[in-house]
């Protein structure tokens, strides 16, 4: 503990002829003045250098912090000085000040012999005096502050027992400039000298005690306490470590999406954020992603990051968002006339407007030339991408004099001719006065090179003549006939048919004549076409000549067999010249249509083994198509044999089984 006392004095100089009252501060005046007088300024300060111990009658170096302080708040000046300083019976020591040095703490080593007491603690003055450049001294006069030692008694004899040091506020985890304490504190069980990082704390008396923290580097820190009695026993170190972090962590903000090259988005954004600690003690937590969705131009996002330690970082982005669309508005550069219509060039010019992050690019002004209902898309695009349309319709441009034409209702084929009725329409206009009256539609019916007339008038009576030429209808299809008639044109396997075509209007525009291919069975076409387009097909069928069905089943139904034999199905085929058919494909179906059994004797069949499936084999000896037919399962009744041949045709039989 420091205490002060002192003494003012004021002292008066002639310069000259001249009396000067100055300000002087504890014996330190303006470069220049012998003397002065006045109220003192500025005073000498001793500050005790730290803990300091000693043994009674032990002379010791106490260290002492002198400096040179100004009264008040105003701003003074002072001369260089010398002073000196001691404890009282002590050796004097001096230190230099130069002129208007203020508050540099300049240490020295003042000697002082502990006197032989029983107390705990001394508490010697320090006496300071002043001289300036001019010799002036006793300024200040006894001027001192006190310092506080304290007194290592001897231990006891025999003392052989270490002292015990406990901290009593425990200091460990992770601090920050704010959150670190300043001191810690600790208990001795008895007197002794203490050391903190092994340098003395100087002796301290039993019971508890507040020591400043030593100070703190970034990171790991750790602190040994132990304590050394007056017999040289040395306590157990205490040791406590802690991790100082002074480092903000750094929040580093990310948008899910990139700004387009004007530095905008239009749409929502994500921000995430990234937090690290490096050199520090470690994220503890960082803000979550955030959607930012309001519109807004240079928008401040900022996400926090606290680290182990409590500290506080911070990071921004900053977002430009545009989600409305642009508006656009086109017109023409003139008004129609009271039809609706211009007869010269027009151009359709647009403006754009956006509130926002404004307009990047709309369309340019377009130049419309002649055409009816014409119709201009103008876009914009706002920075932000935004973009929105706008079509301006309805342009009719004509700048054609009055004229007048007719044409059919539609084109002729490639030989110049119609299949159907044809009607002729005229149309007419005029870009002025605009049209009285012209010719209506007229109908055409079938006819080779006929020609319609029309006349178109305007409202000054002005006329025009068109007349529509070679129009050629033929509405009539082609004939087509075989010169071997068939019922329903069907013809035998190989059967020699021809077949010829004609048309009497517009000609035939395919063959007139040829021969039936009867090369395969199936269903096949002829086709016939006239010049007007007009088409007859004529269908005809290829089949085998079917033998009928073979014993042992009778062709007229009447064939009974017993129920679970096996019934041979036979049939031959041959072509219109006999030969016999031995590729044909044929398959067999059978359905039962009735319980009752017609007839009364069961006829005797083959024991042959029935067939699998339902196809035909085909027996080149006897050059017939058989399936033997299994009835086990089947029950007496009345039964229908469908027999499908691969030219389209169908073969039955009815047979009873009893």
């Amino acid at each position: 503990m420091l205490k002060r006392t002192k003494k003012k004095f004021q002292k008066q100089a002639i310069i000259g002829a001249v009396t000067v009252l100055t300000l002087s501060v504890s014996g330190l005046l303006p470069i220049g003045a012998a003397f002065a007088q006045g109220e003192l300024v500025a005073e000498l300060v001793a500050q005790q250098g730290g803990i300091i111990s000693g043994k009674p009658g032990e002379t010791i170096l106490v260290p002492v912090n002198i400096h040179v302080s100004q009264f008040g708040s105003e701003n003074h000046s002072t001369s260089a000085v010398t002073v000196t300083a001691n404890f009282e019976g002590n050796p004097v020591k001096t230190v230099f000040f130069n002129a208007n040095e203020f508050n540099v703490k300049k240490q020295l080593q003042l000697e002082y012999t502990i006197p032989n007491t029983t107390a705990a603690t001394v508490t010697p003055r320090v006496v300071m005096s002043s001289t300036d450049l001019s010799g002036n001294d006793k300024v200040v006069d006894e001027k001192y502050d006190t310092v506080t030692i304290n007194v290592v008694q001897a231990p006891p004899a025999g003392d052989s027992i270490a002292p015990i040091v406990s901290l009593t506020n425990q200091i460990n985890g992770f601090y920050n400039a704010n959150t670190l304490p300043g001191t810690f504190q600790f208990n001795l069980d008895e007197a002794a000298e203490v050391f903190v990082n092994g340098v003395s704390q100087g002796s301290f008396t039993s019971g508890s005690h507040v020591l400043a923290l030593p100070a703190s580097k970034q990171g790991i820190n750790s602190v040994t306490l132990a304590a050394k009695d007056a017999a040289g026993n040395e306590s157990t170190p205490v040791i406590f470590t802690y991790f100082y972090d002074t480092i903000n962590p750094l929040v580093t903000p990310i948008a899910d999406s990139e700004a387009n090259t004007h530095g905008w988005y239009n749409k929502d954004v994500v921000v995430s954020f990234a937090a690290s600690d490096l050199n520090g003690s470690g994220v503890a937590s960082f803000d979550p992603p955030v959607t930012v969705s309001t519109e807004g131009e240079n928008q401040i996002i900022t996400g926090n990051a606290q680290d182990n330690a409590g500290n506080v970082g911070s990071g921004s982005i900053t977002l430009n968002i545009d989600k409305t669309n642009p508006t656009i508005s086109g017109n023409p550069d003139r008004g129609a006339n009271s039809y609706g219509w211009y007869n010269n060039d027009v151009t359709v010019s647009f403006e754009a407007a956006d509130t926002l992050s404004g307009v990047a690019s709309f369309t340019d002004p377009v130049k419309l030339v002649e055409g009816a209902n014409q119709s201009v898309t103008g876009i914009a695009i706002d920075r932000a991408d935004n973009d929105t349309s706008t079509t301006v319709y309805g342009i009719n441009i004509d700048k054609t004099d009055p004229t007048i034409s007719g044409q059919p209702d539609r084109e002729a084929n490639s030989y110049g001719w119609y299949n159907d009725d044809v009607t002729v329409s005229f149309l007419a206009n005029d870009t002025l006065s605009g049209v009285a009256s012209y010719t209506g539609s007229v109908p055409l019916g079938e006819g080779a090179d006929q020609s319609v007339t029309g006349t178109a008038i305007d409202k000054a009576d002005n006329d025009t003549l068109t007349t529509v030429y070679g129009i050629n209808i033929d509405k009539t299809a082609p004939v087509i006939v075989f010169d071997s008639v068939n019922d329903g044109d069907q013809f035998t396997l190989n059967q020699v048919v021809n077949w010829s075509a004609s048309d009497n209007l517009s000609g035939l525009a395919t063959e007139s004549s040829g021969t039936v291919d009867t090369s395969k069975v199936g269903t096949y076409k002829i086709t016939a076409k006239d010049k007007a387009g007009n088409t007859v097909v004529k269908n005809y069928s290829v089949v085998y000549n079917f033998s009928g069905i073979l014993q042992p089943i009778n062709k007229d139904g009447s064939s009974i067999f017993k129920a679970g034999s096996t019934v041979p199905v036979k049939f031959q085929l041959t072509d219109s010249q006999g030969a016999f058919i031995s590729t044909a494909n044929a398959t067999i179906y059978y359905a039962k249509y009735s319980n009752q059994v017609l007839g009364n004797e069961a006829e005797a069949v083959s024991t042959s083994a029935s067939t699998s499936g339902n196809l035909f084999r085909y027996d080149p000896i006897s050059n017939q198509y058989i399936f033997n037919l299994s009835t086990k399962g089947l029950t007496p009744g009345s039964y229908l044999i469908t027999i499908k041949l691969d030219d389209e045709t169908t073969q039955q039989v009815k047979f009873c089984l009893k």
